[in-house]
C-alpha cells in the first residue's frame, strides 16, 4: 500500500512538472471586491492575490490530488522583490481603504518561501493602517503558522479580527493521506488551531466534500464527521464542494470512470445532517452557478479558479434552482430546495455497495497506476 502511495504521488508531481509555466511574475495584487457573509454579519470585503513562487507543497510532492493550484506558477520566476513590489501597490490602491474585511491569497501566507518574513511584515503594516478594517483573513497550511509569525501579527496588527484557514479537508487521517496527500494529520492541526488561540486568533478550516476515491455515501458521511469533529475547534468552516481539475490525480480518476464531484443533493444532505449550531458555522463553496447573489461568501463563486473542468451537478435540469438554494445558504442558514425526479437517481446511488474504502483503495491505486503509464505512452 504505502509503495503504491508512494507511485500515486509520483504520478501526481509528473502531471505538474511537465506544465508550461505561463506568464511572467506581476508587481502589482489582483483584488477582488466581494460582499462576504462572515461571522454572522455581512460585510464589505475583497479577495486579494499576491505572493511569491507558488506551494512549496506541491514543489516537493506534486500537491494535494485534487488541487488546481499552484501548476507550473514556481516556474514562472518570481522572487521576493516581486512580492514587495505586490506589497508596496497596495498602499496606494483607494478601494481597500473603506473594507471591513480581506481575504489574504497567496498559496500558503506564512510560508516564509513564498513571501519572506519581512515581506509578510511590510503586508501587516499596510493592513494596519486601515482604518476601517476589522478582519484579516489568512491561510496557511499547519506547519507554517508558527509562534514567531503569530507573535508578529499580534504586534502589527492587535485591532484586527484575524482569522486563519487550513485545509483540513477531512478529520481521518487515512483518507487526509491516502486519498488526498494532504502531508499533515489531524492532531497536528488541532495543535495548531490551540496555538491560534492562545494568540487570540481564530482557527478556521476548510472541509472537503468528496476526496478522491470516495464514493458519493463515503463522502456524505466523511463530511458530516469531519464537521462534527471541528466544529468545537474552529470558528468557521468553508465547506468546499470537490470539482474536476486538469493535471491532477482527480483528473485521471474522471477519465477511468471512477470519479465524479459530488451531487448537489450530497451538498444539501451534508447540510441536513448537520445541527443548527453547527450551521451557523458552516459555509458553502466550490459550486458553480449562473446565480449569483449579494452577500454570497467567499469560494461560493469560483469562476477564476483556474484548470476546473467538472463540477457539482445534478441532472441538469434542477441544478440553477437546487444551486441557487444552496448558494442563499450562506445568508439565510437554512435550505429551501426544489424537487426533482433526478433525486431519485442519486438514492440509488447511496445505495449502491461498495468494499470498505481501506479494501478498495489498493486495487484502485494498481488500476490509476497502469492507466497512468498507459496514458502517457499514447501521449508519446
Amino acid at each position: 500500500m504505502e509503495e503504491h502511495f508512494k507511485k500515486i504521488v509520483k504520478i501526481q508531481k509528473e502531471l505538474r512538472d511537465k506544465v508550461s509555466p505561463a506568464g511572467k511574475p506581476y508587481n502589482i495584487c489582483a483584488i477582488d471586491p466581494t460582499p462576504t457573509y462572515f461571522d454572522g454579519n455581512l460585510l464589505k470585503g475583497a479577495l486579494i492575490f499576491y505572493g511569491g513562487d507558488g506551494c512549496s507543497w506541491n514543489t516537493k510532492t506534486g500537491g494535494c490530488f485534487m488541487c488546481p493550484y499552484s501548476t507550473a506558477h514556481e516556474r514562472i520566476g518570481y522572487t521576493q522583490e516581486h512580492v514587495k513590489n505586490q506589497i508596496e501597490y497596495l498602499e496606494n490602491v483607494e478601494e481597500i481603504k473603506d473594507l471591513e474585511l480581506v481575504y489574504l491569497f497567496p498559496y500558503s501566507s506564512f510560508d516564509e518561501k513564498e513571501v519572506s518574513f519581512a515581506n509578510q511584515k511590510r503586508l501587516w503594516k499596510v493592513l494596519s493602517e486601515l482604518d476601517n478594517l476589522k478582519y484579516v483573513v489568512f491561510e496557511s497550511r499547519p506547519e507554517y503558522i508558527t509562534e514567531k509569525i503569530l507573535e508578529g501579527i499580534s504586534d502589527i496588527l492587535p485591532d484586527k479580527k484575524v482569522c486563519v484557514y487550513i485545509g483540513l479537508e477531512t478529520s481521518c487521517d487515512f483518507i487526509r493521506k491516502y486519498c488526498i496527500n494532504k502531508g499533515f494529520s489531524f492532531d497536528m492541526f488541532r495543535k495548531k488551531c490551540e496555538l491560534l488561540k492562545e494568540y487570540n486568533m481564530n482557527a478556521c478550516a476548510f472541509v472537503l466534500l468528496k476526496p478522491p476515491f470516495l464514493t458519493e455515501r463515503e463522502a456524505i458521511t466523511d463530511c458530516v464527521s469531519t464537521i462534527t469533529d471541528c466544529v468545537d475547534t474552529v470558528t468557521n468552516i468553508i465547506l468546499m464542494c470537490a470539482n474536476t481539475a486538469r493535471h491532477t490525480i482527480t483528473e485521471l480518476l474522471s477519465e477511468m470512470g471512477v470519479y465524479s464531484p459530488p451531487w448537489l443533493w450530497s451538498v444539501a444532505e451534508v447540510i441536513g445532517q448537520l445541527d443548527r449550531e453547527q450551521r451557523k458555522k458552516v459555509q458553502l463553496g466550490g459550486i458553480y452557478s449562473e446565480y449569483t447573489a449579494e452577500g454570497v461568501a467567499d469560494y461560493v463563486q469560483v469562476d477564476h479558479t483556474p484548470a476546473f473542468y467538472e463540477f457539482p451537478k445534478n441532472c441538469g435540469v434542477c441544478d440553477f434552482d437546487v444551486a441557487k438554494s444552496l448558494i442563499e445558504f450562506n445568508l439565510k442558514k437554512r435550505l429551501d430546495l426544489p424537487w426533482c425526479t433526478c433525486k431519485r437517481e442519486w438514492e440509488k446511488e447511496l445505495q449502491k455497495h461498495f468494499p470498505p474504502l481501506q479494501e478498495r483503495l489498493p486495487h484502485l491505486y494498481e488500476e490509476l497506476i497502469q492507466y497512468a503509464a498507459s496514458r502517457r505512452e499514447g501521449q508519446q
